[in-house]
């Protein structure tokens, strides 16, 4: 579901993407292990879907993702599309950013997100 229905959603880049990910596997109450085993895998997905597709393929859409899912599923098992340690934050936590005026700190907080690869934002 979370591929499929995100589709629309990396239009709005790939953090977008990872934090829709992350929302709905918490909606869903998956455990932090699970969280933490298939984030890079939605992660992988984003980049794959955000690089130049492969042209056989039909053009990736909620009707045709399948093709390119399993591609990219190929891809992943054979270690494509995978996150290096350097792209992964160290940081486990919560940062809370406060200020007397919300449409500054969005880039602050946005800014901060960045710099620590934070995959959740809550606004």
């Amino acid at each position: 579901f979370i591929c499929r229905n995100g589709l629309y959603i990396l239009r709005s880049g790939v953090e977008a993407f990872e934090n829709h990910a992350i929302s709905q596997l918490i909606k869903w109450q998956v455990s932090d292990a699970s969280v933490r085993k298939w984030m890079p895998f939605f992660k992988g997905w984003a980049r794959y879907c955000s690089s130049p597709l492969n042209t056989s393929l039909p053009p990736l859409s909620e009707k045709k993702y399948l093709h390119h899912y399993n591609e990219y599923d190929k891809s992943f098992a054979n270690g494509d599309f995978q996150s290096s340690p350097a792209d992964e934050s160290s940081f486990h936590g919560l940062i809370v950013i406060v200020g007397p005026n919300k449409s500054n700190l969005e880039a602050l907080s946005l800014g901060v997100s960045k710099e620590l690869h934070c995959s959740k934002i809550v606004r």
